[in-house]
């Protein structure tokens, strides 16, 4: 207990300013993509390697299994059935954003005098520009407001890659069969910036972010760069140079997802030597994780292996991700911390790290003796409670705890007074209600394939009674259609985001 209390009084007053803080966001990237994860795959990434020897890997760290969701409890260090998130992510054309009253990490660390800048994907609402990044907190952004798009014409929605995705940079996604959604959707602070036509995401964030620490370097101020990078979220295309570094015994879906991570890896190697440039890795706090976990693609194996699941899913593979931190004037590294630590952990650690206090009412721990020692701070995840069991974006099942070792695992949730909820509690699936709830123990099966459940009855009704004192903080959860957040929503009768036929026009607030 001394030595942890050495520790701790290093990393919160013994360096000489506050540290700077540089996030990096991967979307999509599975538990088996990365090499610091798993060696033998032969995956090309060794700047995210390097960081993770030097540094400290998280072996037990879980977020939500989808973009939005993710995303914003990192931002509000809340769970996101208390956030409206819990069944889908911000659709680019429904009136709704991350709760104006919830105060973000950006705006925190601006009370603490930190310059803040973004430079990738937001994903957290848009419909009004008070939901764009520079009104909650960010000095500077640069970026895109939606989930994805075209990955070097910067057009949204979302849709596959080029029949070729070695030769992509003038692709522009087809319309929608059911309706034109398309538009274009790159941003300099508030304003469409057409000149990013044509340059791929990865190298434009990874030039913002060189130029960001070269210029503030040497303020006596620190900064918060947070870089949530598109890479590897579909569509999935990358440079031929970049494939022709795999294999061809490979399949041609797997050398892209490969040379798609390998690009990520360079762009942070980038990030990384600039820190070194400016004589600032010392006084840098580095954050590397992932959104959610890796979603099945055809060609494309053990993406988040050995885990069971995919993103949209509350099984591991869908919610356990590779993360590490690295602050070497901080937290000792060439380390594993095995105990547990969630996406809504960072708030309340960083701002501990820079001197703060974390806002009152969230979820988030400071979890700062469990990076420096292991010290157990976290005892249970909650990853997800879902009331809306027959649509959304989740996949059944959608409702899951962990608590020590063991996890509880429902079909769906139904919560009384939520989505016309009448009881609380799991919901099986119809077709074969026998089968729930499941209870899994992750530490003898992290692969989620024994259910104890007849077993242990007693430590699973202990789970479904925790469930159901969770759920009870549940709030509507956020729908693409009217009335958006049920019929007390205070734009439950706007109007949705025009439709377009041009996917040049830029694709902004409406209201």
């Amino acid at each position: 207990a001394s030595v942890l209390v050495v520790l701790l009084a290093t990393a919160l007053c013994c360096a000489s300013r506050a540290p700077n803080i540089v996030f990096i966001l991967a979307d999509d990237l599975g538990f088996n993509e990365a090499g610091f994860q798993n060696a033998s795959r032969g995956l090309i990434t060794p700047h995210i390697d390097a960081l993770a020897r030097e540094g400290v890997v998280l072996r037990h760290y879980y977020t939500h299994p989808l973009c939005s969701p993710s995303r914003g409890a990192l931002m509000t260090s809340t769970y996101n059935h208390r956030l409206g998130l819990q069944a889908n992510v911000v659709i680019w054309y429904t009136p709704w954003g991350l709760p104006l009253e919830k105060k973000l990490l950006p705006e925190q660390l601006k009370e603490l005098g930190y310059s803040t800048a973004m430079f990738g994907k937001w994903h957290l609402g848009m419909y009004r520009r008070e939901y764009y990044p520079t009104a909650r907190g960010f000095d500077r952004f640069e970026g895109y407001l939606q989930a994805c798009g075209s990955l070097a014409t910067h057009e949204s929605p979302c849709c596959d890659a080029p029949d070729d995705p070695l030769n992509f940079t003038s692709y522009i996604c087809p319309p929608d069969p059911a309706g034109d959604y398309r538009g274009y959707d790159w941003f300099q602070d508030a304003t469409p910036f057409a000149p990013a036509n044509g340059t791929v995401s990865t190298t434009i964030v990874a030039d913002r972010a060189v130029e960001y620490i070269e210029t503030h370097s040497k303020d006596e101020t620190p900064f918060f760069l947070y870089l949530p990078f598109q890479n590897i979220h579909s569509p999935y295309d990358c440079s031929p140079e970049s494939y022709a570094l795999f294999p061809p015994a490979l399949s041609e879906a797997q050398r892209v997802i490969f040379a798609y991570i390998y690009e990520l890896d360079v762009a942070v190697g980038r990030v990384t030597a600039a820190l070194q440039a400016a004589g600032i890795v010392d006084d840098t706090v580095v954050v590397f994780a992932s959104d959610n976990g890796a979603p099945f693609e055809t060609g494309v194996m053990d993406r988040n292996t050995p885990l069971r699941g995919q993103k949209f899913e509350v099984w591991e593979g869908g919610t356990r991700v590779p993360a590490l931190v690295h602050a070497p004037g901080r937290i000792p590294g060439g380390r594993v911390v095995n105990n547990l630590v969630h996406v809504t952990d960072w708030a309340p650690t960083l701002l501990a790290l820079a001197g703060g206090t974390p806002a009152a009412g969230i979820d988030g721990l400071d979890v700062l003796s469990t990076l420096i020692a292991d010290e157990p701070v976290r005892r249970e995840v909650l990853v997800n409670i879902n009331p809306l069991c027959d649509a959304g974006d989740f996949v059944a099942p959608k409702a899951a705890l962990r608590v020590g070792d063991m996890k509880i695992v429902c079909w769906c949730y139904e919560i009384a007074g939520i989505a016309n909820g009448t009881t609380t509690g799991c919901r099986p699936d119809p077709s074969n209600p026998g089968l729930w709830p499941q209870l899994y123990n992750l530490t003898a099966d992290p692969s989620e394939r024994i259910n104890l459940a007849a077993e242990l009855p007693e430590i699973l009704a202990a789970l479904e009674a925790r469930l159901a004192v969770l759920a009870l903080e549940s709030v509507e959860p956020m729908q693409p259609y009217p009335p958006y957040q049920g019929p007390s929503y205070p734009c439950a009768s706007c109007p949705e985001h025009p439709r377009t036929i041009d996917p040049a026009q830029p694709w902004e607030a409406w209201l």
